[in-house]
């Protein structure tokens, strides 16, 4: 048996009763993988680096591990990557790059700065999702380790960064995260006499991240009461949907231009007026002759629990006033209507903190509470 294939490609585990043997790469955890994988990328990059075109060889190149810094001509770093991505024969390893922005780039802990006259400055590098979080001066680690921390530090501060001002703003920067320890002994000092604290960072993900996903446009959100206003009149239609509201709201348009677009003698006129429509948005516009403003539609609140959204439509329904809605949806017991009064006294713009209702008081659920928690009537 080859020694080499059987230490490199032979690799079995154990997960929930079952073996598995590793298909591709050396073995996971083993002391012998990273110096197997470092000789092979020192060969790739020999092999690159040799055969890569004049236009954009690189005249800088610096690896650790799987991060490189590089310097070639400009405009010839897609080139560049391009050509490394082909001399790999598995097929395996992949190349990716990323461009200097605003004058800097970062490698490792070090960020490199061009300045103006042409030179470079070195800084410490941290990136946006760093929270100077490090180890609990309370904790039971042993000394040594805690006061590690402050030496490796300023041991990256004294040797990386280059120019005496930032080196200053570095040593600060140091002191203010480490000032958390303080904080933590003044704790300590407080818990004796039972006066409870608690620590945070400043900086988290939440706050870096303030919109982590793109804003849903109105017309695809799903799961909704909405509101639609009449244009001749201070009437409005309140409806749900589990659906998407784009497609409730279609549905509306289309039952009223039907209708709409009908032609009618006055006797049809005036037996029109007397048939119940499908929606009663459409019967208010042929009773009245109204237009309905669409542009005006809007989702006014969102609920996953539809026996909740049934409540909440009605408690809406109950503080608009003035609906087109024939009725007033899910049953809500007589008790509220001095409350949902007092609410259309003010515009119907208070908030309902809290209104707990009994599987008695609402047809639609057996288990709803804080059916208006949050919810702008």
């Amino acid at each position: 048996m080859n020694l080499t294939d059987f230490i490199l490609t032979t690799t079995y585990f154990q997960f929930r009763g079952d073996i598995y043997q590793q298909k591709f790469g050396t073995a996971m955890g083993s002391p012998v993988s990273p110096i197997v994988a470092n000789l092979y990328m020192e060969f790739l990059e020999r092999e690159a680096i040799a055969t890569a075109p004049v236009t954009c060889k690189p005249t800088l190149w610096k690896r650790y591990v799987d991060d490189i810094l590089e310097k070639i001509q400009r405009g010839q770093l897609q080139n560049l990557t391009d050509h490394l991505n082909t001399v790999d024969v598995t097929n395996n390893i992949k190349f990716t790059h990323e461009e200097e922005s605003n004058g800097a780039i970062p490698f490792l802990d070090t960020l490199i700065t061009r300045k103006e006259d042409g030179s470079i400055k070195l800084l410490v590098y941290r990136k946006k999702t760093h929270t100077d979080q490090y180890l609990n001066f309370s904790s039971h680690h042993p000394l040594q380790h805690k006061l590690s921390v402050v030496r490796t530090l300023l041991d990256r501060c004294y040797n990386l960064v280059t120019e005496t001002e930032d080196r200053d703003i570095e040593e600060e920067h140091v002191k203010q995260a480490l000032g958390q320890w303080l904080s933590e002994a003044v704790s300590r000092v407080f818990n004796k006499h039972r006066v409870a604290t608690a620590m945070r960072p400043h900086q988290t993900l939440r706050n870096i991240l303030v919109h982590p996903k793109d804003k849903q446009e109105t017309t695809e959100k799903a799961e909704v009461i909405y509101k639609i206003p009449c244009k001749n009149c201070d009437k409005v239609y309140v409806g749900e949907s589990g659906r998407k509201f784009g497609i409730r709201l279609n549905e509306h348009k289309k039952d009223c231009e039907t209708n709409s677009n009908k032609a009618f003698t006055r006797s049809t006129r005036k037996q029109s007026e007397s048939t119940i429509e499908k929606s009663a948005i459409t019967d208010h516009q042929n009773i009245n002759n109204h237009e309905i403003n669409w542009e005006g539609a809007r989702v006014i609140e969102r609920e996953s629990d539809w026996r909740v959204r049934k409540t909440k439509e009605a408690i809406c329904i109950k503080t608009e006033g003035a609906v087109m809605n024939r009725d007033e949806g899910a049953f809500l017991s007589g008790i509220y209507n001095p409350l949902f009064a007092g609410l259309r006294k003010f515009g119907g713009k208070s908030r309902v903190s809290e209104l707990r209702v009994s599987d008695s008081q609402a047809s639609y659920s057996d288990d709803v509470h804080s059916v208006g928690r949050k919810f702008q009537l």
